[in-house]
């Protein structure tokens, strides 16, 4: 079972292979998106940029969502401290609601229980904080059968 860390000012060691794996999983990911869309936005991520969130203690300004009031980073590692996949929130008002969209990119590997570690990890801290959002959004293809019954087992709804 993956141990999921959040990512903070004194642990940024594992920004480089959060980076890593984004660059491994792109094929995997243009199976499923639009190739402009997705490279565009895969390119924002950087370690430069994922540095600037957790040294900012999340609230650094995401760049597609100009009205943002933080974001959090985790990491989900192995046994050997290998990165098997990570989350990013960012969270924004959106008239009065409180929105967290999340993105989440998994290792290859499937069915370890990584995901669901991971993000089971972030519903608790989000929910016990002190203004939890009003709702969470995440995007996955409609191709991507697999990882929207995924979604759906823990709790998420089809919005359209």
């Amino acid at each position: 079972m993956a141990n999921v860390v959040k990512l903070g000012r004194t642990n940024q060691e594992y920004i480089p292979r959060i980076v890593d794996l984004i660059r491994q999983e792109i094929p995997k990911l243009l199976a499923h998106y639009n190739s402009e869309k997705i490279g565009a936005f895969l390119g924002v991520l950087t370690e430069d940029y994922f540095r600037a969130i957790v040294e900012s203690g999340g609230r650094q300004i995401f760049p597609i969502l100009e009205c943002s009031s933080g974001s959090a980073l985790y990491a989900a590692l192995s046994e050997t401290d290998s990165v098997e996949g990570f989350l990013l929130s960012t969270s924004y008002r959106k008239g009065r609601l409180k929105v967290t969209e999340i993105l989440v990119i998994l290792a290859a590997e499937k069915s370890r229980g990584t995901g669901t570690t991971l993000i089971r990890r972030f519903f608790d801290d989000v929910y016990d904080s002190e203004d939890p959002p009003d709702a969470i959004y995440l995007t996955v293809s409609r191709t991507n059968i697999r990882a929207i019954r995924f979604y759906e087992r823990l709790g998420f709804r089809s919005a359209g």
